[in-house]
């Protein structure tokens, strides 16, 4: 390999890597951010005007449920555009760790890399869980099938609704030690370096006259 290559290999892995941390960085932010920012809206709810109809007790579950939701959306939307933020660095992040020169930060890349896809399924089969109820809900043809399973299969049915609820914070807490493993692995590729290029340099000496 000649110099200007070399050269050229440790400089392509570091601006590739920075890349990486950037997304990363931006990633996480939003992901910190939006819990802040539903609060926020919680505080300023969206009124809702009841039917003329409504009983006492139910006063004001439309406000809620608006509001409620409102604030979910923007954790989920967040969610979404942090994992797109990681997706689009992939390309830098493969070619990064291909790059990288010491292999333990190599390493570190690849299973944080690993990781951060392995959570992607995750993600989805929880959410596949959650909503998939809601989901089979819309399909009318889907609800009378599930009419011909019985009373039993529509408590459990009930049942399962209740315990996936829980869930929908599962994904929310997997991303944030995605993100951060995928930030920690980003900044170790970034600074990692050659051997050539720590080795001290070595002074000449005078050599003494004879």
């Amino acid at each position: 390999m000649t110099m200007s290559s070399t050269m050229h290999s440790k400089r392509d892995h570091r601006d590739l890597a920075r890349v990486w941390v950037v997304l990363s960085s931006i990633a996480l932010a939003l992901l910190f951010l939006a819990p802040g920012v539903a609060l926020v809206l919680l505080v300023f709810p969206i009124f809702i005007e009841d039917p003329p109809n409504t009983m006492p007790a139910f006063r004001g579950v439309n406000t809620l449920f608006f509001t409620v939701v409102r604030s979910v959306l923007v954790c989920v939307v967040a969610a979404l555009a942090a994992n797109a933020l990681i997706l689009a660095s992939l390309p830098a992040v493969i070619r990064a760790i291909k790059h990288c020169p010491t292999p333990g930060a190599a390493r570190f890349g690849k299973i944080s890399a690993i990781v951060f896809g392995v959570g992607l399924v995750f993600n989805a089969v929880v959410w596949g869980v959650v909503l998939g109820p809601w989901f089979l809900s819309l399909f009318p043809a889907l609800q009378e099938s599930a009419r011909t399973l019985g009373s039993i299969g529509s408590k459990a049915f009930e049942k399962l609704s209740y315990f996936t609820y829980p869930l929908v914070l599962a994904p929310f807490v997997f991303d944030v030690v995605r993100f951060i493993a995928m930030l920690i692995a980003g900044i170790a590729v970034s600074t990692a370096r050659h051997k050539s290029a720590v080795l001290p340099a070595v002074a000449p000496t005078a050599q003494a006259p004879r």
